[in-house]
């Protein structure tokens, strides 16, 4: 019998999926300390990205660059929290499934966590953000100075939510 190449790699996929998802493998401690150890540096990561942003904001710096740092930085905060979660189970999808989408991230980390939603106001500066970097928008400066007349762009009150959030995570994961 000679089957298409890519069936016989759907096959593998899922056999390897359910492999991982239902077999009891035994995980050594140094294994688990690595993954959390991974988690934590994206959190770190995530967070540095955002202070650098507010600094540069605070030395009047390009604003599409700080809005780009700052969804790199929710972005990797976001990994952060569902790599210490659930390392193995995330761990492929970062890529594949949530990639730079900052909503499908956002809405995958709040099931996570059960955390309640944001408020109105921090939502919609998370979609406009999200909307700007998944469309790569925040990385030609002129479309960006023509979607917001040369003016900053809102994001104080979910930067203050996120540090709220982040205070919260020190406390739990670090």
């Amino acid at each position: 019998m000679n089957l298409p190449k890519h069936y016989i790699k759907k096959a593998y996929s899922l056999a390897k999926r359910i492999l991982r998802k239902y077999a009891r493998q035994e995980v050594s401690e140094e294994t688990r300390q690595r993954e959390n150890e991974i988690a934590v540096a994206t959190l770190k990561k995530g967070e540095n990205f955002i202070r650098t942003a507010l600094l540069l904001r605070k030395n009047n710096s390009e604003e599409n660059v700080v809005l780009s740092m700052i969804c790199q930085g929710i972005e990797n905060i976001l990994k952060g929290l569902l790599l210490s979660k659930d390392y193995v189970r995330y761990e492929p999808l970062l890529r594949r499934k949530f990639g730079k989408n900052l909503l499908r991230l956002y809405y995958r980390t709040r099931k996570e966590y059960h955390i309640s939603n944001l408020d109105a106001r921090a939502v919609n500066e998370l979609q406009i953000l999200a909307y700007l970097y998944k469309n790569q928008f925040l990385h030609y400066g002129h479309l960006i100075s023509l979607l917001n007349d040369d003016k900053a762009f809102e994001s104080g009150h979910l930067l203050k939510k996120l540090f709220q959030i982040l205070a919260y995570v020190k406390r739990r994961i670090y």
